[in-house]
């Protein structure tokens, strides 16, 4: 009986550790996702950090328009006048590839207005899916808005990520940066 002792109390000691941690568990509340980072099941990409999350759009795929339409947005200083940028993320729902997806791109941007998109050059995200660059400039004088955008097809969506600001508070390197975070693959097919 003796011997049993230690044990009977070993085995005790546990459960209450068990069913402290259970309580522990049961009333700590979940941390929140992290507002810097988008992730779906054919992509992946982390705003930097002093970005600040203004818009995440839940959505199934199922539903994506043949419209593009914002998903997640992010600004940077955006209660400055001098500095602010806006980082999108958008999508449509686009079966076509990357070169097809890119026209279709340029296409519904000038559509919206008064553009120049030049630089359209061939790039790929950092883990190598193929997507291409872009500039688009709009408006004129002080009033002139520079959009820096890379955009891809994953066989499902046809996707743009951009940042926007001000003629001189962002240029083509200082957008890629923000980009190398991104990275993408083809969409799965045993996904909804």
């Amino acid at each position: 009986m003796k011997r049993l002792r230690p044990f009977a109390l070993a085995v005790l000691a546990f459960v209450a550790l068990a069913t402290a941690a259970t309580r522990a568990q049961e009333t700590v509340p979940t941390p929140t996702p992290n507002p810097l980072i988008y992730n779906d099941p054919a992509m992946n990409f982390q705003a930097p950090p002093d970005a600040v999350l203004l818009a995440l759009q839940p959505y199934d795929p199922k539903y994506l328009s043949s419209d593009i339409q914002p998903l997640a947005a992010w600004g940077i200083n955006i209660k400055q006048r001098d500095g602010a940028k806006v980082i999108k993320i958008e999508m449509e729902n686009f079966a076509g590839d990357t070169k097809s997806w890119e026209g279709r791109y340029e296409s519904q941007a000038r559509e919206k207005g008064d553009i120049m998109i030049r630089g359209v050059t061939p790039t790929s995200l950092s883990n190598g899916m193929p997507a291409y660059f872009m500039e688009i400039t709009s408006g004129n004088g002080l009033e002139t808005i520079k959009q820096f955008v890379v955009c891809w097809s994953d066989g499902a969506r046809g996707v743009a990520l951009s940042v926007t600001a001000r003629l001189g508070d962002i240029d083509a390197a200082g957008s890629k940066v923000i980009f190398s975070t991104a990275t993408a693959v083809r969409y799965p097919s045993n996904q909804p």
